[in-house]
């Protein structure tokens, strides 16, 4: 009796989390595709890419050192989360890949050139 109480304020609590995530959920549009892009290119930007490829940095390179699975994931974390930053950003998207060939430019911020495919 108590494993099934526990199991279901177990559930009772993922409900509620799941709630609150889908309402807090809204459109990405290209207004916010556009003013992240804008951020991420200036200095504060900048700034918060190093932050970010510095800490992924070091998380992976504790996940080489201990190999446990709590580090790997927190390494793969990182990159996950890097990544969506940019995709939100639309870095690297193919639009944006030919705009920039059309332009000469490839769209990034110098210290993230070395990215690029």
């Amino acid at each position: 009796m108590k494993k099934f109480l526990s199991a279901l304020k177990m559930a009772f609590a993922i409900q509620e989390m799941q709630s609150r995530m889908d309402a807090c959920t809204e459109e990405w549009t290209d207004g916010d595709t556009a003013a992240l892009k804008s951020f991420l290119v200036a200095p504060i930007g900048r700034k918060l890419a190093a932050v970010l490829r510095n800490d992924s940095a070091a998380a992976m390179f504790q996940a080489v050192q201990k190999g446990t699975v709590h580090e790997c994931g927190r390494a793969f974390g990182f990159v996950l989360c890097i990544a969506h930053i940019q995709n939100l950003a639309g870095i690297g998207s193919p639009k944006d890949a030919e705009q920039s060939e059309d332009a000469g430019d490839t769209g990034l911020p110098e210290d993230l050139e070395h990215y690029r495919p």
